[in-house]
């Protein structure tokens, strides 16, 4: 399949001009990555393009492509990476009796560093990495992270969903469950496969006739790689051999981009095949990064569908009875950390390890939200429609603080959050922050119930509380009874409670 791969190294230009050497998730759909033959190009083009950033400027650059699907442990993944370093530097590189994979991945690093040499390295098919079920794989994915933050590493993931997407698709018993890794990465995005790129791939083909090969397709590129394999079988029965080739990468792909095709997503589909999405469904679809590719965001939306492949897949998925539990407990945690001088990662693992004790028909569902800017957060309230926010930061007196343009920071008031808020099913906000009870009482008007804090607050105050609110109203106790633990475990550690609560405190959530 021939691509132009421009998106990745236009986005790629701009995110390095501000920020030299930060990590990027590029999303792609599962199956256009080697259709279009972009592990390899990426391989080639950060050999001779990429520069490191200004603390090791002058290092020269080592990339290094692994697949974890071809590994069953975190050990396995950093012992294929030292095996391709040492390939490609002919140097053995000493593990200094490391046994633990982080430890062994930041003895490979620091061993490249001191040759000078800057690794990036290119995780493919990463979202096969979040089934790894050795419990190494969250210290493996924390040390990566911090070796990001220090530029001692550029990670460049291809993926078909996003860090945060797959952590909250996950069964709670798998390591990825409890990491952050990721949720900060800058995002690149493929875009939808072209008319002149379909046709570059069908040279065989006359200009009209793959005008209405075109049509017919959506998804991955792989769909459309099977309809011009089809093509040289002539036209008769084209879309009915299209069908059955492309079909279960269709399937995999709504999987994907819905996470599970039931609920909300099914009334998508549904409301689609019947040419009447409403606005709401549409500002839903255009949230989602990678929905371009069975949907014409742009075009008439009445006729969303970009292909009548897609249309078909929607026919078939709208008969199929699919369960969806009840959910009592949506939790949308939001976190932001400009300066990196909180450590936000454990308290998001301590919340999922709780989370994580739920069973899936207990109606109970967690999201996550990193590095969030005030953009981010509208789409997620509209996507994840949660009845809880938990915000987990840097906040003031003026409010709480959210990721500006670039790095800039950017305060949002409390009357600005209760605006936002009201009306859209939340009906408690924890706002787990330095000095946010101004915030507090500004939104106790238009939501059920807030927790604020009023003074500073400790970051292993933070942790703790957070793990024992959760526990409790998942054991079915109150919001006045969790609160009484959350501070309770705070003072049996000698740790202050700063906490302030306000509104309804009786609600119960399981």
């Amino acid at each position: 399949m021939k691509r132009d791969h421009g998106w990745f190294t236009d986005r790629a230009g701009t995110l390095w001009a501000s920020g030299p050497g930060r990590s990027i998730t590029c999303l792609v759909p599962a199956g256009s990555a080697a259709a279009s033959g972009f592990p390899a190009f990426l391989e080639t083009w950060l050999s001779g393009q990429f520069r490191p950033p200004p603390p090791v400027e002058g290092f020269r650059t080592l990339v290094v492509r692994v697949v974890p699907d071809q590994s069953t442990s975190a050990v396995r993944v950093v012992a294929r990476i030292r095996q391709k370093v040492a390939a490609a530097t002919g140097a053995q590189i000493s593990l200094n009796g490391a046994v633990d994979p982080s430890e062994a991945l930041e003895a490979v690093v620091r061993s490249l560093a001191a040759q000078k040499i800057y690794l990036v390295l290119v995780i493919d098919r990463f979202q096969s990495f979040a089934r790894l079920a050795d419990t190494a794989t969250v210290t493996f994915l924390s040390q990566l992270r911090s070796l990001e933050h220090e530029f001692s590493v550029t990670t460049i993931l291809i993926s078909s969903q996003t860090c945060s997407a797959i952590r909250s698709r996950l069964p709670g018993g798998l390591a990825f469950v409890n990491s952050a890794y990721g949720d900060n990465h800058d995002v690149a995005v493929m875009p939808v496969l072209s008319a002149a790129e379909f046709a570059a791939s069908a040279p065989h083909l006359e200009a009209d006739r793959a005008a209405e090969m075109y049509a017919l397709g959506a998804g991955p590129d792989s769909v459309f790689q099977a309809l011009i394999d089809e093509s040289h079988q002539g036209a008769e029965g084209l879309e009915d051999r299209g069908w059955a080739r492309g079909r279960d990468a269709l399937q995999d792909f709504a999987a994907d981009l819905f996470g599970q095709i039931g609920g909300l997503e099914m009334e998508v589909f549904t409301a689609a095949l019947a040419g009447a999405l409403n606005a709401g469904q549409v500002a839903h679809l255009r949230s989602l990064p990678l929905a371009g590719f069975l949907f014409d965001l742009e075009g008439d939306p009445a006729r969303p569908f970009r292909g009548r492949l897609a249309g078909r897949l929607a026919a078939t998925l709208a008969q199929l009875p699919v369960p969806r539990p009840a959910v009592r407990m949506r939790l949308l945690v939001c976190t932001a950390n400009p300066d990196f001088n909180l450590d936000l990662e454990r308290e998001v693992r301590a919340i999922r390890k709780v989370f994580s004790t739920a069973a899936p028909s207990d109606g109970v569902e967690i999201d996550t939200l990193g590095a969030v800017t005030p953009d981010d957060f509208l789409v997620a309230l509209r996507r994840f429609q949660p009845t809880i926010v938990h915000f987990c930061g840097h906040g003031s007196k003026d409010g709480v603080l959210m990721r500006g343009e670039g790095d800039a920071v950017h305060v949002v008031t409390g009357p600005a959050l209760a605006q936002t808020l009201e009306g859209r099913g939340v009906d408690l906000v924890v706002l787990n922050a330095c000095y946010s009870d101004d915030q507090a009482t500004a939104l106790a008007s238009k939501v059920g119930t807030v927790i604020g804090t009023r003074s500073e607050l400790d970051d292993e105050a933070a942790i703790r509380f957070s793990g024992v609110l959760y526990r409790v109203l998942l054991e079915g106790g109150t919001l006045a009874e969790a609160v009484r633990d959350g501070r309770d475990g705070l003072a049996l550690y000698s740790l202050d409670d700063v906490y302030a609560c306000h509104g309804n405190l009786e609600r119960r959530y399981v």
